[in-house]
Parts: structure tokens; sequence; C-alpha cells
């Protein structure tokens, strides 16, 4: 499924769902779609040789936000999420933190908070 809301380039500040997923939703939960068209205003854009897609304005002036180190602003959640990694081999993994530049490595190590260890810091500032 292709959603963005990010406010990145692309998207504007608007939430953007092309019509691949809309097409899927329909399939899989129509009631879903339903519940999408009862909600805020939306706009259809595109044309069929880039492909249509549908864009909503999302948050408004005081939705917090944080800006990434590429001058992308994203949506900062009131209560922390958990984001999980399944896997037999944790130390493939890299993980960046894309607002202050750090990487981390997955480790062996089971406990909370010892998961994943720091490996480097790329801290660019953005280019205006």
């Amino acid at each position: 499924m292709n959603i963005t809301k990010e406010g990145d380039e692309q998207s504007k500040g608007k939430l953007i769902m092309m019509q691949s997923t809309v097409e899927a939703i329909h399939k899989t939960n129509p009631n879903m779609l339903k519940e999408l068209e009862k909600g805020p205003k939306f706009d259809v854009e595109g044309d069929e040789e880039t492909g249509f897609y549908y864009s909503w304005e999302f948050g408004n002036d005081d939705t917090p936000t944080r800006k990434l180190l590429d001058g992308r602003e994203v949506v900062e959640l009131e209560e922390p999420m958990s984001l999980s990694v399944i896997t037999k081999c944790p130390e493939k993994w890299i993980l960046q933190d894309v607002e202050t530049g750090q990487i981390f490595q997955g480790s062996l190590d089971k406990e909370i908070g010892k998961q994943w260890k720091e490996i480097a810091i790329i801290n660019d500032k953005p280019k205006k």
C-alpha cells in the first residue's frame, strides 16, 4: 500500500493514498472505504499517466512536529509507540534516527533498552 503522511515534498502536509491502495482497501474492507468517504473532504489528483491519488489535509497548526535532518517535518505523537523487529539474526539489522543522525545495530542482548547499540552518528545539517 502506498500511503504517505510525512509532510514531505510530495505530500505537502497531506495524507496521500494511491489509487491502488484505495482499490486494495475496497477489496479487503469496503466498510473502511465508506468511513473514509464520510470523513474530511478529500481531493482526487493525478492523471492516467502518473496515476490517480487521493489527498487529505492532515493535522492542524497545533499538531506537534519534529524536523528531520533532511529538512522534512513529521508528526510527533502524544504517546510513544513500540516498533518491533522479529528476527533470528538481530545483528544484521540497522536502525537510524533521522532526527538526530544516530545509527544503531541490533544486538544479542534481550534486555529492553539494550537491544540496540549505537554504532555511529551522522549529523548532516539540512541544506537550504
